[in-house]
C-alpha cells in the first residue's frame, strides 16, 4: 500500500512539475507585486519558459549568430524568391 501511494505522489508531482514549467502561458492571478523576469508574483504564476522567452531568444541569436554560423553564411542558404513569396501576405 505504501510503494502505491509513494508511487502516485511521485508522478503527479513530476506531472505538476512539468505543467508548471510551460503553463499558464500569460501571468494568472492577481497582479499586486510580480519582480521581474520571475515567474512568480505575490499572488499568481505564469510557466517559467514562457517567462523566459525573450532572455532566452536573445541568447539563442547570439549563439547562433557569433559561434555557429555567421549572417553571411545564413542570408546565402536563403532562396530569395521562396523568401519573398513567404513574406507576402495571401
Amino acid at each position: 500500500s505504501i510503494p502505491c501511494v509513494a508511487a502516485f505522489v511521485g508522478i503527479l508531482t513530476n506531472w505538476m512539475g512539468v505543467k508548471m514549467l510551460f503553463y499558464p502561458v500569460e501571468y494568472f492571478g492577481w497582479n499586486l507585486k510580480r519582480w521581474d523576469d520571475t515567474p512568480y508574483g505575490f499572488f499568481g504564476w505564469q510557466g517559467v519558459v514562457p517567462t523566459k522567452t525573450e532572455p532566452m531568444a536573445k541568447r539563442l541569436v547570439t549563439i547562433v549568430t557569433e559561434k555557429l554560423l555567421s549572417l553571411d553564411e545564413a542570408f546565402a542558404r536563403l532562396d530569395p524568391g521562396e523568401l519573398g513569396r513567404l513574406l507576402l501576405p495571401g
